[in-house]
């Protein structure tokens, strides 16, 4: 990869129903993190749980963020840790979001999605036609990342701008809930960033 490579951001969240506890969640992501080594891209992690003791802060590519949330929806929670990674990364070139939900993923799947995101501004991975994360943003959409206000957000703004589908043989893209297209109920806003600048 080039020496401005976009920046991962993995989010784990708490999730109230019944999915994975705080930590559960949190030993998914840092397990995903590790998985994705070998695509030798600068890692956000973003967690609303508590830490392991035995976790830095920052380890080799992967930096650990620990978040205070404040929507209660777990699919929103998602969408707000991955704005706070956005700012936390707001130099880079562009953003590739995974969430913890998603129980596989192939590090050249998403080393794929980097690639195309250097000539297009919205790209996501795509397993038999079926749109499916990682989701790549571009810094030309920072202004319109940082301002989603849940996961309802997310789903307009992916289909108000024309995105890059991104065909790949990994099954692991279309198996997350909270980075899928699907209908998202009883989901709550949290209110917009507005001061944050690149």
């Amino acid at each position: 990869m080039p020496a401005a490579s976009p920046t991962v951001i993995i989010t784990s969240c708490r999730d109230n129903a019944g999915q994975p506890d705080a930590m559960t969640s949190f030993d998914l992501a840092w397990g995903l993190a590790q998985i994705l080594t070998p695509c030798g891209l600068p890692i956000v992690l973003v967690t609303d749980g508590a830490l392991r003791a035995t976790t830095a802060a920052s380890v080799g590519q992967t930096t650990v963020h620990q978040a205070r949330l404040h929507t209660l929806h777990p699919l929103d929670r998602h969408i707000e840790a991955l704005v706070e990674g956005v700012l936390l990364s707001a130099h880079a070139p562009g953003w590739i979001w995974l969430p913890s939900d998603t129980p596989m993923m192939r590090p050249l799947t998403v080393s794929t999605v980097a690639q195309s995101l250097a000539s297009n501004p919205l790209v996501h991975a795509e397993h038999i036609q079926q749109a499916g994360i990682p989701l790549g943003v571009g810094a030309e959409l920072y202004s319109e990342l940082i301002q989603l206000g849940g996961h309802r957000d997310l789903q307009r703004f992916r289909a108000r701008y024309p995105a890059l589908a991104v065909p790949v043989s990994d099954p692991g893209v279309v198996m997350s809930v909270a980075g899928s297209m699907r209908p998202t109920p009883q989901s709550h806003s949290f209110p917009p960033l507005r001061n944050a600048g690149r």
